[in-house]
């Protein structure tokens, strides 16, 4: 059991984590330093359209 009280290995964030692909993770390790959409466009080198996509997939 782990300090949240939770056991299994496989469950939760991580598995949700590792099924997220390349593009996915790279957006969202973006928004967890806080940055906009635009932003996050800029430093991958992709129209806020996708990025707003990407976020979506995530989402869901």
């Amino acid at each position: 059991m782990n300090a949240w009280g939770l056991s299994g290995e496989g469950s939760g964030p991580a598995r949700r984590l590792s099924a997220l692909d390349d593009r996915q993770r790279a957006v969202l390790r973006c928004l967890a330093r806080g940055l906009a959409d635009h932003e996050i466009a800029c430093v991958l080198a992709v129209s806020r359209w996708e990025v707003e996509s990407v976020v979506a997939e995530i989402l869901r």
